[in-house]
């Protein structure tokens, strides 16, 4: 990291850390949305998303990590597959995953539903449709997601 780049980030840091301090301040709704807008994009933030309803959007932080709860429970659906812009990255059926384009950076949780993608870029950003399919192969749903990112205060590029 190049020193421009950490006089940025302790910049950010000094500042957060002034705001923690100051209770008054964080009482006022104009310093509350300065603090959220650092934290989401402050290196690392890791970010929760309910993607459970057609039409959520989500946001992340870029080089960060988002945390897509796609579904309740996976037990009652027999297979179910996650497109991002109609490209398949993640296929499972009978609780076995049989692809994730992403492996290497991302991990899906049956047992919750839930999608994790880490170290995200700005190709990630677009949308996300989660089909899903009876035991007979049949649709028996589809939702669309949208996932937006922001900069962190201190971009690697």
């Amino acid at each position: 990291m190049s020193n421009d780049k950490k006089k940025v980030c302790g910049s950010c840091v000094r500042f957060l850390l002034f705001l923690l301090s100051n209770e008054d301040l964080i009482k006022t709704q104009k310093i509350t949305n300065v603090f959220l807008f650092y934290v989401s994009n402050f290196a690392g933030v890791e970010t929760h998303c309910d993607g459970r309803h057609d039409g959520a959007q989500c946001y992340g932080a870029l080089g960060g990590t988002v945390d897509i709860q796609l579904m309740d429970s996976t037990s009652e659906i027999s297979r179910y597959q996650l497109l991002k812009n109609s490209l398949k990255i993640l296929d499972v059926r009978e609780k076995m995953i049989l692809s994730n384009t992403i492996v290497h950076r991302s991990v899906f949780f049956p047992s919750n539903g839930t999608f994790r993608i880490t170290n995200l870029s700005r190709t990630d950003s677009g949308d996300y449709t989660l089909q899903t399919f009876d035991s007979d192969g049949k649709s028996s749903g589809v939702q669309i997601l949208q996932l937006f990112f922001q900069g962190k205060c201190c971009d690697n590029k």
